[in-house]
């Protein structure tokens, strides 16, 4: 008979249930979430099941669903349900998870910053800058440049005729995080030999900003 084990949460609003020990192979997990818990109409959530075999024959399984982010309000509670049927099982078992249970509902992804990809630079010669930001989650991301000047003083930078930045959208990736990139447009003058320029990010999953410069011009 299989053994149905609890629901365990992962980062990211990722559950997963694990089944053992049951022969034939063929087993079915399906998964809901229902918000607010007191409503009577659980809406399914998409799963995938990876099997393996033990040396006696029988089987083991994993099923995890889908990341619930952006698929429900994440500051309200909520119930995930997993039912398992098997040809041994006369009815279906259940499994439930309530977040109203756990007080965790945090779903937040905290930022990838990368390197800022620097050209060659050339005095008065049109430029771009550009800083990569993965894996954050939800889209609430603010980006900041800034410049610091040979000694320790930092100037924000704003769009002006000298300097612009393009406006791009965060790009939704397929485990539900997203990846953003900041551009930077400018033409360095030669005073700006030793400056350095600065990528300032915040996100509410941070408690500092993180940032990344191009060292000295």
């Amino acid at each position: 008979i299989p053994k149905v084990r609890d629901i365990t949460r992962s980062p990211g609003g990722i559950f997963s249930l694990d089944v053992d020990h049951f022969k034939p192979e063929n087993i079915t997990v399906l998964w809901e979430v229902t918000q607010p818990p007191s409503i009577t109409q659980p809406r399914p959530i998409n799963s995938t099941i990876i099997k393996t075999q033990n040396q006696d024959g029988t089987f083991n399984a994993i099923s995890t669903c889908e990341s619930l982010r952006g698929v429900i309000q994440e500051d309200g509670a909520y119930v995930v349900q997993a039912m398992v049927e098997h040809s041994k099982l006369k009815h279906s078992k259940n499994r439930e998870w309530r977040s109203d249970d756990k007080g965790n509902r945090d779903f937040l992804a905290r930022p990838e910053v990368g390197m800022i990809r620097i050209p060659k630079l050339f005095v008065n010669k049109h430029t771009q800058l550009q800083c990569t930001i993965s894996q954050f989650y939800p889209d609430d991301l603010t980006v900041n440049w800034l410049m610091k000047d040979k000694g320790t003083r930092e100037f924000p930078i704003t769009n002006s005729a000298r300097y612009k930045m393009p406006d791009s959208r965060s790009q939704l990736q397929p485990d539900k995080t997203f990846t953003h990139t900041a551009l930077l447009e400018f033409t360095p003058l030669l005073e700006d030999v030793g400056s350095e320029v600065i990528c300032r990010v915040s996100h509410p999953s941070l408690k500092e900003p993180i940032e990344k410069t191009t060292g000295p011009l």
